[in-house]
């Protein structure tokens, strides 16, 4: 019988057999994928002869999140573009919600200071390099780590291109993952690893602020996992606003004139959860680092 931990609003239970599936656990609002595994999710599975099961993560290994503390020695606006620029045609982020964002300060909430320092984040889902679904652990293994490589370097050189320069890489988290804990295999979809003392980061949508925070080492989440991100409302396709509303998002944050109007309406507010649900289950457990705001978006292009 499989353990099932839904902290979403939404019932589910796998369609399909799984041999060996001791725990699922279901984050809130975590998004139903359209090949029925939901996004922001869990599974362990405690089975000697346990082997890879490419239909829970697919193609989607190797997507993270990295965020750099640059210097922030540089106009916003004009680095944006500058970015926009030097990633035309190129799709190296991938489709969907795949973006970098030039970030304010660092404010924190400790004592810790991080003065005229500015934030870089860098989503991206390891596409443009390897498209296809890993086959074994190994696979997994050394796909994420290239996928890690990539926003490592690519992180260096948006740094560079801007005239800013990297000061230290807060974190890289991925969020499509399997690892070997306790003798489970643990498999996370949409879901990051979380550790007590490591640095954390939660982001909601481009007009919202990003938390950085750790967890508690006496009070630890669920299976170490916390979701990625607020979440989508559902499938990108199936969740998108009319390109008259995309527009909106031009008020909140800059965005380049090389992205498109059309390209934002994914990307909208409106597309998002917003992230009470986790602070209401998970709040406790978590320990408020610092944050920034988005000052400009730069998605597909």
């Amino acid at each position: 019988m499989v353990e099932l931990l839904n902290y979403s609003d939404h019932q589910y239970y796998p369609r399909k057999s799984f041999k060996g599936l001791e725990k699922l656990v279901i984050f809130p609002e975590g998004e139903l994928k359209s090949d029925g595994i939901p996004n922001g999710s869990v599974w362990m599975f405690n089975s000697p002869d346990h082997t890879y099961d490419p239909r829970i993560l697919a193609n989607d290994v190797g997507c993270g999140m990295s965020a750099f503390l640059i210097s922030n020695e540089f106009n916003y606006k004009t680095a944006a573009d500058k970015v926009a620029d030097f990633m035309k045609n190129k799709r190296i982020l991938g489709n969907g919600n795949h973006f970098v964002d030039i970030c304010g300060p660092f404010e924190p909430l400790t004592d810790q200071s991080y003065p005229g320092h500015s934030v870089l984040v860098i989503h991206t889902d390891g596409k443009s390099f390897d498209n296809a679904s890993p086959k074994t652990f190994e696979e997994v293994k050394l796909k994420t780590q290239k996928a890690i490589n990539f926003r490592h370097n690519l992180g260096n050189d948006l740094a560079k291109l801007i005239g800013a320069y990297k000061l230290e890489t807060l974190g890289d988290w991925p969020h499509n993952t399997v690892e070997v804990e306790n003798g489970s295999y643990v498999y996370r979809k949409g879901v990051i690893k979380v550790t007590p003392e490591k640095i954390h980061m939660l982001p909601m949508h481009v007009g919202s602020t990003i938390l950085f925070y750790t967890i508690h080492k006496d009070d630890i989440p669920v299976a170490h996992s916390m979701p990625h991100a607020s979440g989508r409302r559902g499938p990108t396709g199936d969740f998108k606003v009319s390109v008259e509303k995309a527009k909106e998002i031009r008020n909140m944050v800059y965005v380049p004139e090389l992205v498109s109007d059309s390209s934002l309406r994914s990307v909208h507010p409106d597309c998002f959860n917003e992230s009470t649900p986790i602070y209401r289950k998970f709040g406790k457990q978590m320990v408020g680092l610092g944050e920034t705001r988005i000052k400009a978006f730069i998605g597909k292009i």
